[in-house]
Order: C-alpha cells, then structure tokens, then sequence
C-alpha cells in the first residue's frame, strides 16, 4: 500500500514565522513590570551597651558593624534606596541580660518587619524579606 502526502497550499511556515515571532514578543514584553524604586530604612533601637549587627547594604553585600552606645537608649538609622523585590535583611544581638533591642525595616515610610528582644542574649533578633511590589 502506497501512502500519498497532500500538503495544504493555504497556510505554510514561512508564512507563519514573522506573525509568530510578533506574537512571542507581545508575550514576552507583557510579562515584564518596571520595578519602582523604594526608600529603605534600617532603624535599631537598644539600650545595651553593645550590639553587634549584620545588614544587607545598597550593592547587596553584608555588612557587620559593633554600635557601641554612649549610655541610655540608642538610635542607629542606615538608608538607601532599592528595587521593588530586592532582598531587605538586619540582624542583631547583644549580650547582656536585662537589655531591649528592637529592629525595624521601612519601606516609603511605613513599616514593613520588625521584631525585639529583652533579655535573650542567646539569639539574634533578625528581620528580614524582599521589598514588596505595590
């Protein structure tokens, strides 16, 4: 038995290619969102008289400080601005028993994570995330 291939004359490849390629571009430049800049702050409050901190800067490379307050309750601040879904992240600890750290990430303002610790001197109080889309 002998087969016979008919081919349709209507429609062909080379007729298709450029009308495809469009429609993938269409798609492809569809699924693409700006990503708007965003003010991000770090803020650390204690009242130890040392903490040591960890922090994602602005190239994304992690940072490592010691604050050494001058006595009562101290204020750190570090603020840069970031792409709506780059990775945000503060972390710290301290070692003595009676003291308060507190840390918070804002992000235009308003406060995105945060978290405390009063007495732990065993783990790091951390606060971290990607900086949301609106």
């Amino acid at each position: 038995m002998i087969f016979k291939i008919k081919s349709h004359t209507g429609l062909s490849l080379k007729k298709l290619s450029p009308w495809l390629l469009l429609i993938l571009i269409i798609v492809a430049l569809g699924g693409c969102h700006k990503r708007d800049d965003k003010k991000v702050t770090y803020l650390v409050t204690s009242d130890a008289t040392e903490v040591a901190l960890q922090y994602r800067d602005r190239t994304g490379l992690l940072q490592k400080i010691v604050l050494q307050p001058a006595g009562g309750q101290e204020e750190w601040r570090y603020s840069f601005v970031a792409e709506q879904g780059d990775i945000v992240y503060l972390s710290g600890k301290y070692e003595e028993g009676l003291a308060t750290l507190k840390l918070m990430i804002t992000v235009d303002g308003k406060v995105y994570k945060q978290a405390q610790s009063t007495g732990d001197t065993i783990r790091y109080v951390t606060v971290s995330g990607v900086v949301p889309y609106d």
